[in-house]
């Protein structure tokens, strides 16, 4: 259905480990927020940093939309993608079609990182930047 809340959680996308306490209240707390206002939850869709711990808090609860605003450019593993939209009419076309996407088990780095595999949905960005500038400009 439609939501009635969106949730947008940004953040660095540097590694960093929270505390198991506090990575169990934010858990429980994304999760009851988001069944409790029928949310779509939005982040940038990479899997590092706090967007990773998003998808995997979301991860048991398939129901609640999770979608990942990611900046195409800095997509790792996206040569599935690069070969099934080659064109412009495939890229039309593909608001039908689903395009299998196998997450690049690499770590994140200036010039890319993977999609987070939890996100239910995913929505790529292409303003023709990629690397270490391009980040954040997903939001901009």
């Amino acid at each position: 259905g439609r939501p009635t809340v969106a949730i947008i959680v940004t953040g660095g996308a540097q590694k960093f480990v929270m505390l198991p306490r506090v990575e169990r209240v934010f858990r429980e707390g994304l999760v009851k927020a988001s069944l409790m206002t029928n949310a779509w939850v939005f982040t940038g869709g990479s899997a590092s940093g706090v967007m990773k711990y998003v998808g995997e808090a979301l991860a048991p609860h398939p129901d609640i939309p999770c979608i990942g605003m990611a900046l195409y450019g800095n997509v790792l593993g996206k040569g599935a993608i690069d070969r099934k939209l080659s064109s412009l009419e495939d890229m039309r076309l593909s608001k039908e079609q689903m395009v299998e996407y196998v997450h690049s088990e690499a770590d994140a780095n200036a010039s890319g990182a993977a999609l987070e595999p939890h996100h239910t949905h995913f929505v790529l960005l292409d303003n023709g930047q990629a690397g270490p500038r391009a980040w954040g400009t997903e939001i901009e």
